[in-house]
């Protein structure tokens, strides 16, 4: 027994090993692949900047994303192909597969031994779809204020080619993709701007309400898991979306009920409310603090009408917050008046009443 163990180890040591190999039918990394963003996050000051983006949609910095110059646009089926970092052939290191792109000469001021920039070449570093796609969708490109934001892959058409021709006078696109980009949006390249109803009914004509409508009415599997992949970024925008508007309404109330000073809504902040189909609430919280303010300061009586006139549904955890507060406003200024303790009593039970609709 102890002689053919070894014999087994001599084998061991002196054979090979089979080395760890990926599995059949992997992805290469040079492979064609295709994101999907269902939100617009530019503000109107970045919009007004740079007229390429007036449709909206999301930056992203990636040498794959050339075609579209970094601009995932929402509700477009954005390609993720082969790119290349420029820079000068001196700096590129020595074991990068570069290539060579065209580069203007450098020329020397005249009468002076300065350069202005080099004269080395100017090469690119391959940049491949395979790598940036992770590093696009575990990143900060998808991951904002510390959550999840709405970038997905679009996975039914890993590896198709992307072939641009023209499709429409000075539209150039793949056939293939404007084919369903339209099947999905039929007025492409204008996209609903509210993302879902915000009463969860069944509402066509919003952006995730045409994608449901394409994916119920075809029989084609890939279309449909397109459809799926969209309705996921959907989904994830939803969420995002709604949790940094709550900050923001978090930020007002705390300012209105604490110092009296009125939060008002950020650039991007307005933009996701239209989305969302969301009210403003800054106005009334506006309202709020004020009264608060001058109630807390002793500079006057607290205006029950005005105060009644500013809530709203979504206030009145906040209206019974402020309630709290005023009634320990006056504890700290001693025993309030009978008259101060009736207007109390007057708003809270008006705050616990179901508002009546118009």
């Amino acid at each position: 027994m102890s002689a053919v163990l070894d014999q087994f180890q001599e084998r061991s040591e002196f054979g090979d090993f089979a080395p760890l190999q990926p599995p059949v039918g992997t992805v290469r990394k040079e492979e064609t692949r295709y994101l999907f963003n269902a939100l617009d996050i530019i503000t109107p000051k970045r919009k007004r900047d740079c007229r390429r983006l007036a449709q909206g949609g999301h930056e992203v910095q990636s040498y794959c994303l050339s075609r579209t110059r970094g601009f995932l646009r929402k509700g477009r089926i954005t390609p993720l192909d082969m790119g290349g970092e420029p820079i000068l052939e001196e700096n590129a290191p020595d074991d990068s597969n570069v290539y060579p792109i065209t580069n203007p000469d450098t020329p020397v001021a005249e009468n002076s031994r300065i350069m202005i920039g080099s004269q080395s070449p100017l090469v690119a570093i391959p940049s491949y779809p395979g790598i940036e796609l992770p590093n696009i969708l575990n990143g900060s490109a998808n991951t904002i204020d510390g959550q999840r934001f709405c970038l997905v892959e679009i996975k039914a058409l890993i590896g198709h080619k992307y072939r641009p021709t023209q499709v429409a006078p000075g539209v150039m696109f793949d056939p293939d993709i404007w084919e369903m980009q339209q099947y999905i949006f039929p007025n492409y390249p204008e996209v609903p701007v509210l993302l879902d109803d915000v009463s969860n009914a069944h509402n066509d004509q919003t952006f995730a309400g045409q994608i449901r409508i394409a994916h119920r009415d075809t029989d084609d599997q890939m279309m449909r898991s397109i459809c799926e992949d969209a309705l996921s970024s959907c989904e994830q925008a939803w969420a995002w979306a709604n949790e940094r508007i709550e900050s923001e309404h978090r930020l007002m109330r705390q300012g209105a009920l604490a110092s009296g000073f009125a939060y008002v809504y950020s650039e991007l902040a307005e933009v996701l409310l239209l989305q969302l189909g969301l009210p403003r609430q800054d106005h009334e919280l506006r309202n709020i603090s004020e009264l608060a303010k001058s109630f807390a300061s002793g500079q006057g009586q607290l205006d029950i009408g005005a105060l009644l006139t500013g809530l709203s549904a979504q206030n009145q955890t906040f209206a019974e917050t402020l309630l709290k507060g005023i009634a320990a406003q006056l504890q700290a200024n001693q025993t309030p008046p009978e008259e101060s303790k009736q207007e109390m009593a007057a708003v809270k039970e008006s705050a616990a009443k179901p508002k009546q609709k118009e």
